[in-house]
């Protein structure tokens, strides 16, 4: 199970938890106020329960979210108590949200003392009891080694030593700590796998598997070395922790939190994170995909058939591509070239048309009259659908570029454009695609990272569709 398919179903559990509370509150609540009169809910929902009350409703369920969106990873570090408080505090908010709404509106059944003692009550006892009885299921799984992050320390004095000592006293955390990065010295207090110098960290993230970075060096004696790992983790979307100021940061965000009894200022990447917004997005791609290829299947089947009977077996292109967080992933596509591409491809280098690392030639001897087609219909990257039906895509995003352009990537800031899901439409596709320079193209994909909204997917996804009926780029 990859990191990201992990993190979506915590937070959709997160999501039904609240859901379910809420309206189990909600029926006791209507439950009390009417039980003077010895009706049942069906009664009130059959006479008392107007339109006007559900909206109040539905207001107080999204006010109640409202303290949820923490930046992803931070919620490993809260201690039940702080899990139950919150909890107690959207229930507050939620209860206020209703009292007021009803006021306003008018409703009949909201505003009553009855209903209010007893939902705000039922829904503090549901929700914190279920925070609880959740967070002790993710610890649980976490001590058996279950949803487990990659940790890589930068430093080995008694800092990393007492960050070290920390995760490993508290297994409920969920880190394993790959190794740590750190000048050579006599007697380091750290007893884990020496995997380079500090100069050398950009090449140690690009060689070893990491989620998140501690920085342990000592502020004063190492305050360069440390803004220089914090910006080659920034530049490449990898989350930092550290104890210490907060330094100025380009397009990262900051936040505080603790590491048992370590304070930490944890420096998280941008681009489409946690909480409300990052479910719908989830949701979209899944929605999204499983209607397209449930809407599309007859289509799927002429082409595979065309395909088979032109060119044969296979059907589908299959291609590691580096996805979310540098993780690999096969990229299905319909085939438009011959059997042995990808042997000629070497042969072909010099015919490269396109700057940067990638490969592009405009009259690929390798595509066939039928892969020309649909690559200028764009209908070759349909079986992406499967990819972000799976989670390893989504809908909009970067292109997942294969390995051999990423191997080539010159500088650490082109990384950063893996802090985010792969997509099979982004800001590239809408914007000449083929014809746009890589530096272009690049940059495009940063300023869609950096500056992610749930609006301006969909306003990507309409503008696709106007792209691909031009066909404008598409080889």
């Amino acid at each position: 199970m990859n990191l990201s398919f992990r993190r979506q179903m915590v937070n959709l559990s997160h999501q039904i938890l609240d859901g379910f509370t809420f309206l189990v509150a909600c029926w006791v609540g209507i439950y009390a106020a009417l039980w003077p009169d010895g009706r049942l809910l069906t009664a009130g929902l059959q006479g008392d329960l107007n339109f006007t009350d559900f909206l109040v409703l539905l207001a107080g369920l999204r006010a109640s979210t409202a303290f949820q969106n923490l930046p992803r990873g931070m919620r490993r570090f809260e201690r039940f108590l702080t899990h139950a408080w919150t909890a107690a505090r959207q229930v507050a908010l939620a209860a206020a949200v209703i009292a007021a709404g009803g006021v306003v509106l008018g409703g009949t059944v909201l505003p009553t003392k009855a209903f209010i003692v007893a939902f705000f009550s039922s829904l503090l006892v549901l929700r914190v009891g279920g925070r609880i009885l959740q967070q002790s299921l993710f610890v649980r799984l976490r001590r058996r080694g279950r949803n487990l992050r990659i940790a890589l320390i930068v430093g080995s004095g008694p800092r990393a030593a007492r960050i070290v000592r920390e995760i490993e006293l508290h297994p409920e955390y969920g880190y394993f700590i790959a190794g740590f990065v750190d000048n050579p010295m006599p007697r380091p207090a750290v007893t884990l796998e020496w995997l380079g110098r500090l100069r050398e960290l950009p090449q140690v993230i690009e060689k070893t598997r990491v989620d998140e970075v501690f920085i342990a060096l000592p502020l004063r004696s190492q305050y360069d070395e440390i803004l220089r790992a914090i910006e080659t983790c920034e530049e490449q979307g990898i989350a930092v922790h550290l104890p210490g100021n907060l330094f100025t940061l380009a397009v990262a965000h900051a936040t505080s939190t603790s590491l048992a009894a370590t304070p930490l200022i944890s420096i998280v990447s941008s681009g489409p994170m946690d909480g409300i917004p990052y479910l719908m997005k989830r949701t979209l791609d899944r929605v999204g995909a499983a209607t397209l290829l449930l809407v599309l299947s007859p289509l799927f089947l002429a082409i595979a058939l065309a395909i088979r009977v032109t060119m044969g077996s296979p059907v589908l292109f299959r291609q590691p591509r580096v996805g979310y967080q540098r993780r690999v992933f096969t990229c299905y596509k319909f085939r438009t070239m011959v059997n042995d591409a990808d042997r000629r491809m070497a042969e072909l280098e010099t015919m490269n048309e396109a700057d940067g690392p990638v490969f592009k030639i405009k009259d690929d001897p390798r595509v066939t009259p039928l892969g020309a087609w649909l690559r200028r219909t764009s209908m070759d990257e349909l079986p992406q659908l499967i990819n972000v039906l799976r989670g390893d895509m989504s809908l909009v995003g970067p292109r997942p570029l294969p390995l051999r352009d990423v191997s080539l990537f010159d500088r650490p800031s082109l990384n950063r454009r893996f802090s985010v899901w792969p997509g099979i439409t982004c800001t590239w596709q809408v914007s000449g695609r083929s014809d746009t320079s890589f530096e272009d193209w690049i940059n495009l994909d940063l300023e869609y990272v950096d500056n992610w909204s749930l609006g301006r997917d969909v306003q990507i996804l309409l503008q696709t569709v106007q792209a691909v009926v031009k066909g404008r780029g598409a080889y």
